[in-house]
Order: structure tokens, then C-alpha cells, then sequence
């Protein structure tokens, strides 16, 4: 099958070519003009250089995957949430739809929904452009995302949760914060998260298009075990070869209010709205997506993040 890729550049797109790839795949990626270096060294697809606003879909597509995404707004560049969530899934639609493409998989968030932050309000809407556009779709909604950044081929600056947390919380000398809500501390650090491994759900992706029954599904993507805070920032500094690593009960109040302010600058390390999600915590059932795809889910252990090392 051939297979159209957006965000093809990024953490998740190495692995998911390599997966597309090694499944048999012709592959079509959408890449920035001097992007191409971050691409798996042993890509053999076709590359279109230029972005999702201005490029020529690839009318031989029998499918899409739609990987763009943002982690955070970066206004001196223009990118919004609005813009790379919503505005950048409905083009890639819209060219689908004229070019009659089979299927179409949108990579989502866990704990999208139309009322909350606008990281997940602007990925709803992107789901919800897609359900109604007659395509066979199908939607992955992954938890938080752990894997080397640096495979099959990239550069260190990707962003990857366990290594943005090892050097923002666990590398520095200062204790790690343990987020709490109200005024009580005995609840610090204990909101729970659900790694997911990013080779896995790449997996996922290449079966996706032998597998007719995902067609209209929505899966949910989360790790073998929900994890506390506490208990994460614990693995990654034992992965880091830390023998103990120091913790300090803080707001989330007073964190998210210095977020409001400076959370627009790229250097704060956090926003407020990452805050907010990250206080609801990030946990699904992942049942039907390791089940479909019959993926043993990858554990988040110390010997998984070897490469923090």
C-alpha cells in the first residue's frame, strides 16, 4: 500500500516509517525543506519537501497518516495550537477526500474533549473534521510517549517525554517537584500517568491498514501500568543511574499562575494548560489497541530507558 506521511520528521514519524517500512509499505513523507536529515537512514520512500500548508498531495495515496502535532505554542513563529491541531488536519482532509484515499489515521491525544485546554479542545476538532468527512478513518489516541529520541535516526533536540523530564526535574540539582492541588500535601506526586511506548504504538500504525476492522475505531493507547508521578520521576532517575533523587511538595496553583505568565516564553519549561492536564492525570484502557494488533505492551522500567543513560 502507499502511504502518505505527515509529521514524518518528528519523534513519532521516525518510528512510524520504520514500521511502514518494515511492513512492506511504499512510503510518501512530507518533510521541511532541510528536515530531511531526521529521517531513518535507511529510508528508501519518496520525499515532498514543503509543509502542510503548501504542497502537492501525492493523488497515487491509498492512504494518510496525519502525525503534525505541537507539544506547546510557539508564537514567535506563528504556531498555534489552532493552526497545527485543527487548521493543518483539515487540509490534509480535504486533500484526501478530493484524491479518494482508502484510509486516513489521524494521531489524536488521550483526554481530547470539545470543552477543555486548547491542546485538547483543538485535537477534538480535528477528530471530529475527520469522523464527518466520509473517509475511512480511523483515530489513535496515545497517553504520554516514551522511546529513544535518537531512533532509528534523529537529532537530540525531539522532544521526548522521559529525557525532557530527565533534564528539566531529574538532572538538575534541585529536588524534583511533586505537584499537588488545594492545600494538602499528602496527595503531592500522586496523579497518574500511563507511558506508552512509542515503538509499540508505531506497530499499531503499520497493522492498522491490514486490519479492516479498525476502520472507524478509536483506540485508546496506554502503557502495560499506570504510574504515579512520583514513581515515574523515581524510574527515569534510576534509569540515569541516580541512586536517590530529592522531592519537594509544590501547588500546582502557584506553579500554573508563574505558567500564565511566562509559560509563552519558550525557555519557561512548563504552560498552565500542561499543567492543567498533567493535574487531571493520563490514563485509558489500551485493551483494544494491544488486542487488535497483538502488541505486548513495552513496560516503562529503568532497563526500557537505557538510553538516558
Amino acid at each position: 500500500m502507499k502511504i502518505f506521511v505527515t509529521g514524518a520528521s518528528g519523534f513519532v514519524g521516525g518510528y512510524v516509517l520504520e514500521a511502514l517500512q518494515n511492513a512492506g509499505h511504499k512510503i510518501i513523507a512530507l518533510v521541511r525543506s532541510g528536515s530531511e536529515h531526521k529521517l531513518p537512514a535507511d529510508f528508501s520512500g519518496k520525499i515532498i519537501s514543503g509543509n502542510v500548508f503548501d504542497f502537492s498531495f501525492p493523488s497515487e495515496s491509498d492512504a494518510v497518516v496525519h502525525l503534525i502535532g505541537i507539544l506547546r505554542p510557539n508564537f514567535y513563529r506563528g504556531d498555534t495550537f489552532e493552526k497545527l491541531h485543527f487548521q493543518a488536519a483539515k487540509v490534509v482532509v480535504d486533500k484526501a477526500v478530493t484524491a479518494s484515499v482508502k484510509r486516513f489515521l489521524l494521531m489524536s491525544a488521550n483526554g481530547v474533549k470539545p470543552h477543555g485546554t486548547a491542546y485538547q479542545r483543538t485535537k477534538y476538532m480535528a477528530e471530529q473534521y475527520l469522523r464527518n468527512s466520509g473517509l475511512a478513518w480511523t483515530i489513535f489516541r496515545p497517553s504520554v510517549l516514551f522511546g529513544d529520541p535518537d531512533h532509528p535516526r534523529g537529532d537530540a533536540g525531539k522532544p521526548e517525554f522521559s529525557s525532557l523530564l530527565y533534564r528539566q526535574m531529574v538532572k538538575p540539582p534541585l529536588p524534583a517537584p511533586m505537584f499537588h492541588s488545594g492545600i494538602s500535601i499528602k496527595q503531592a506526586g500522586s496523579f497518574k500517568l500511563q507511558p506508552a511506548y512509542v515503538g509499540d504504538l508505531a506497530k499499531g500504525v503499520a497493522e492498522v491498514f491490514t486490519n479492516d476492522s479498525s476502520a472507524g475505531k478509536t483506540y485508546h493507547v496506554g502503557g502495560s501500568d499506570e504510574l504515579t508521578w512520583r514513581e515515574i520521576i523515581d524510574t527515569i532517575a534510576t534509569a540515569a543511574g541516580k541512586r536517590r533523587k530529592w522531592k519537594i511538595p509544590v501547588p500546582s496553583w502557584g506553579i500554573g499562575a508563574a505558567a500564565a505568565m511566562l509559560g509563552w516564553l519558550p525557555f519557561f519549561p512548563v504552560t498552565r494548560d500542561q499543567i492543567t492536564m498533567l493535574m487531571e492525570g493520563n490514563t485509558c484502557d489500551g485493551s483494544d489497541f494491544y488486542q487488535d494488533f497483538d502488541i505486548e505492551p513495552t513496560a516503562f522500567t529503568p532497563e526500557n530507558l537505557g538510553y538516558l543513560r
